[in-house]
């Protein structure tokens, strides 16, 4: 009779209370994580040149920040909620987009960067600097450290920079992104920069024709 008053009383605490659980936990962004992310409010658009003087700008479409829930049930009853920050920024204009998306997981994961440009996407494990996968088009090639040892390995490259130098202006501490994995047509983004709080600040084609950033707020 206990037991089912105990059962009784649980069952009408879930109703209650709809998020209710034994146990919860949140997971948030970490500061080195957020750092990567862009300014919106002094970059609303990010204008571009290329090499063969043609203008580029993208406008700021979307922004959100969001906790997105995950919870555990046993015989229908919750045991655990977690819940996992996510920041989300989207850019597009004159048929490219560039978006970033920054995750939080329990570890070993921790905070994941997901950068994309056009059909190009590479996801980072920010902590150690390790492409957790990447994707070209529709084709998907996953570490096998964070696959149960059955992903494609990887053949894309990420490397840290102290300084990256764009005609007069030298930015420093950027990501470089470079696509190796799937097929890559001419039009294709071969090699991508980011910076923190500024974003993408150049990007090159398989064919060779370069992207230089324009706007630079002090």
């Amino acid at each position: 009779m206990k037991k089912f008053s105990i059962f009784v009383f649980i069952l009408i605490l879930f109703g209650c209370k709809e998020e209710f659980a034994f146990k919860k936990e949140t997971f948030y962004l970490l500061p080195i994580t957020r750092n990567w992310k862009v300014d919106t409010e002094k970059y609303n658009e990010l204008s571009f040149v290329n090499s063969k003087n043609e203008k580029l700008v993208l406008l700021l479409s979307y922004v959100r920040e969001e906790f997105s829930p995950s919870k555990t049930t046993v015989a229908g009853i919750p045991t655990k909620i977690d819940k996992y920050e996510q920041l989300t920024q989207m850019y597009n204009g004159e048929g490219r987009s560039f978006g970033l998306i920054m995750n939080s997981f329990n570890l070993p994961l921790g905070n994941l960067v997901n950068v994309h440009l056009d059909k190009i996407n590479f996801s980072l494990k920010i902590s150690s600097l390790e492409l957790f996968n990447v994707s070209n088009h529709n084709a998907y090639f996953t570490n096998p450290n964070y696959s149960g040892g059955g992903g494609t390995k990887i053949q894309s490259a990420v490397k840290y920079e102290y300084n990256f130098k764009i005609k007069n202006e030298t930015i420093p501490q950027v990501l470089i992104f470079e696509l190796n994995d799937g097929t890559i047509e001419d039009n294709d983004i071969k090699l991508m920069v980011m910076a923190p709080q500024l974003g993408l600040i150049y990007f090159k084609t398989k064919n060779g024709i370069e992207f230089w950033r324009e706007n630079f707020k002090k």
